[in-house]
């Protein structure tokens, strides 16, 4: 029993041991007195502290959190609010880490108020972390009053997430609260979405459309950034920047889902990969194509050509009646090696409808561009060719309609 009983007793040391000595939120020492109201000022949960800004003169009159979106890699993305403690008072200032830093630490100088704020940065690392406790900035905040104090630092690698302290008509009190992002929102599912229904990984849109995604926890903000691989800007582009994309939430969709809004630029095919390193979603493939016109329209009757496809066709549609004689249409293929189409098509006087065949004869892949230019108006539409590793295509005969 007694050797039980301290085989017991090992492992439950063991196992208190085991834990993360630091699993809660570090908070620093305080500088400053006891006066004004408490206020707890934290980042957002995908956010870290990369600033303070407010305003100060003699003394700090008031402070901001400056937040910033950070990814798993440590890689910043864009700003966050987080409230705001103190008067109106004073000049403005903001205290700004460099790209990709965090604040680790604060001094300054302080009695019954703080009398003056400076932050240090250090460089973040995957986690994110810290990866050093950095330095502190030249500049500062406030007045050359009070006793000096600091730097008051993060630990663990941890860090700043928030300022917590006392404030009235002045700041009254600060220190810093240190940890990791606990829980940052990520994209789970995207598809892409059409007013009329919801198909998979492929889209063919007029002009642009909605990626639609599935995140991991409820919308936390007005905006949201996820880092995206777009393979051909010059057709489509997703709001924000060419790398790094704005999520956008959809109204009555759900407290979990967000979207890229996805704008066409060109006629042609795109690939779009989201996703945070090493969470990387599967590719959306965007087919922007222009098929209508006062004069003319062009229906491509598939979006997508895969080892299943075995054939495919276009219909041409007129405004109005052909004329005597009938009205020439000409077409041309971005890839006639690939898929050729007829050079002219003829749609029979008094009528308004003429359909086309689509041949594929190669058993590589790519972006097809089907237009048609008559009848005063000019059209294109698009279709997605997926290669046939390992087999020699044997074209079909062309079939007469």
């Amino acid at each position: 029993m007694l050797s039980r009983s301290l085989t017991l007793v090992g492992t439950l040391a063991w196992l208190a041991c085991a834990q993360p000595l630091y699993a809660a939120e570090y908070q620093t020492a305080a500088a400053g007195g006891g006066g004004g109201n408490p206020f707890t000022l934290r980042c957002p949960d995908d956010a870290v502290l990369v600033g303070v800004q407010g305003n100060a003169g003699g003394v700090v009159d008031r402070v901001q959190p400056v937040c910033r979106q950070i990814d798993p890699s440590g890689l910043l993305l864009d700003g966050r609010s987080s409230g705001a403690a103190g008067g109106g008072g004073g000049t403005a200032f903001t205290l700004q880490c460099p790209d990709n830093h965090a604040v680790s630490g604060i001094d300054g100088r302080a009695s019954l108020y703080v009398d003056q704020l400076r932050i240090k940065c250090g460089r973040l690392a995957a986690g994110p972390r810290l990866a050093s406790s950095g330095s502190v900035l030249a500049g500062h905040a406030g007045g050359g009053g009070g006793t000096a104090f600091g730097p008051f630092d993060c630990v663990d690698d941890k860090p700043g997430r928030g300022l917590i302290g006392r404030a009235g008509t002045y700041v009254d009190q600060i220190r810093l609260a240190c940890d990791y992002p606990p829980s940052p929102l990520r994209p789970l599912s995207i598809h892409p979405l059409r007013p009329d229904r919801v198909i998979g990984s492929l889209v063919r849109a007029p002009g642009g459309v909605l990626l639609v995604m599935t995140l991991s926890s409820d919308w936390q903000h007005a905006r949201w950034y996820l880092p995206v691989r777009n393979s051909n800007p010059s057709v489509a582009h997703a709001a924000g920047t060419e790398t790094v994309a704005e999520v956008v939430h959809l109204a009555n969709a759900g407290p979990r889902t967000g979207a890229l809004d996805v704008e066409g630029r060109g006629v042609g095919c795109t690939t779009f990969e989201v996703g945070f390193p090493g969470a990387v979603l599967p590719a959306v493939d965007v087919l922007i194509e222009r098929p209508t016109d006062p004069h003319l329209t062009l229906a491509l009757s598939i979006e997508e050509w895969t080892q299943n496809t075995t054939s495919a066709f276009g219909t041409l549609t007129l405004s109005s009646a052909a004329p005597t004689g009938g009205a020439a249409i000409a077409l041309t293929s971005s890839l006639p090696a690939l898929a050729p189409v007829p050079p002219t098509v003829t749609v029979p006087q008094g009528t308004r409808v003429t359909t086309f065949e689509i041949r594929r004869v190669g058993s590589g892949g790519g972006c097809v561009v089907v237009s048609a230019t008559g009848n005063g108006g000019s059209v294109q539409s698009v279709m997605l060719f997926r290669p046939l590793p390992g087999r020699q295509f044997v074209p079909q005969p062309l079939q007469r309609r």
